[in-house]
């Protein structure tokens, strides 16, 4: 196959068209990218590819994130450059946090009429916490991760998916890992006093204004 070029404006659109939010994804790095390629994204072994994607995964409890479904972009400097993100998701479900002791602390809605709410908060601040992380690419090989160094991170990669993605498909991950997004999202637009919403089938986070009083709880 012919390798794709592309111009500026359509990279541009198509990177919009990731779920990354208007005006966050920096046009200095995109240029960077095709200047670095002569005009022609790379992929592996020299074909022409879009980048690298790439899925937070717990190996221990066989879980993931999405980026997607947090309003951001998949690759690696579009998760890095958006917030709130992956590294925001992270701090959810990374945070030693059994319950809120102090100001500052997230909210668990702990006694709060929210029942609802504080079900999700529960299973999700701290889910993470003391297990085995790592993003993994789309292009990842066994060897990617140093301490297992069988493990192919390409194969996780792919277990990080709807099976119903893999319908008529002759390769099968043999095993899939379960999507956490919607309990994380959830955490994080409480917490930011934010929602997110869906148009077109892509994600974005939306800022809605409040008291602060009544952020600071």
């Amino acid at each position: 196959m012919k390798p794709r070029h592309l111009d500026w404006l359509t990279l541009t659109q198509q990177v919009g068209a990731c779920g990354v939010r208007d005006g966050e994804t920096s046009p200095v790095v995109l240029k960077r990218e095709i200047e670095a390629t002569g005009g022609l994204y790379r992929g592996k072994n020299g074909g022409s590819s879009m980048g690298q994607y790439w899925m937070v995964v717990n190996l221990d409890k066989k879980e993931y994130v999405n980026a997607h479904r947090l309003g951001c972009g998949i690759k690696l400097w579009e998760q890095l450059a958006n917030h709130p993100a992956t590294g925001t998701a992270l701090l959810v479900l990374l945070a030693a946090m059994p319950q809120r002791r102090v100001v500052g602390d997230l909210d668990d809605a702990d006694g709060k009429a929210d029942k609802g709410y504080a079900e999700v908060a529960k299973r999700t601040i701290g889910r993470w916490a003391g297990d085995r992380i790592a993003l993994v690419g789309d292009y990842g090989e066994a060897g990617d991760i140093p301490s297992m160094p069988d493990l192919n991170a390409g194969d996780v990669y792919q277990a990080c998916h709807n099976p119903r993605e893999f319908d008529g498909e002759a390769d099968v991950p043999k095993e899939f890992y379960t999507d956490v997004s919607a309990d994380v999202r959830a955490v994080i637009a409480h917490e930011l006093g934010g929602q997110y919403v869906e148009e077109n089938g892509f994600v974005r986070y939306v800022d809605v204004p409040q008291d602060i009083n009544e952020a600071l709880g």
